[in-house]
């Protein structure tokens, strides 16, 4: 468990380093909060054909109104917490790797989910606070049942025998 979290605590220290790198802004922050751009135009674009996107900017062509999405807001903070937990994790090289390929993607539509969720209500919207209650149900859940599941297989006699 302390190797986990040494390990964990150095490589989110050193990826977070490394976005505040000019070239790594550059080259992967950019073109990344661009594609989020671009996936949100294709998004809005099934509802409302209004939409184009400039780089970091989404524009509605119908009234000129746009936003920009600045950095903190673009989800790479969460890509790198998963992708530390993943690396410092004790697992195969194969099993990281599909980890990150497979919770990446979807921590990013967990993002855009969530930000759907919370950006029409206030603070004190009890909406929001159901939904936030009800999206960590989800990953406890998750986190509990998987485990169980894999410890569900093995024969309880084996397992006392090998202790």
């Amino acid at each position: 468990m302390l190797r986990f979290l040494l390990l964990f605590l150095f490589l989110l220290t050193a990826l977070f380093l490394a976005e505040l790198w000019q070239p790594v802004e550059q080259h992967v922050i950019v073109p990344f909060t661009s594609a989020i751009a671009q996936v949100c135009v294709f998004i809005v674009d099934l509802f409302d054909a209004n939409a184009i996107a400039h780089g970091k900017i989404l524009q509605s062509t119908r009234n000129d109104f746009a936003i920009s999405i600045e950095r903190g807001c673009n989800g790479i903070e969460a890509v790198i917490i998963l992708v530390s937990a993943m690396l410092a994790f004790p697992a195969p090289w194969k099993h990281k790797l599909a980890g990150i390929a497979v919770g990446v993607p979807l921590a990013l539509a967990f993002s855009l989910l969530l930000g759907q969720v919370l950006l029409p209500g206030s603070p004190l919207d009890p909406r929001v606070h159901l939904a936030v209650i009800g999206l960590l149900l989800l990953v406890v859940v998750l986190a509990a049942l998987l485990p169980a599941r894999r410890a569900l297989r093995v024969d309880p006699m084996v397992a006392l025998r090998d202790e």
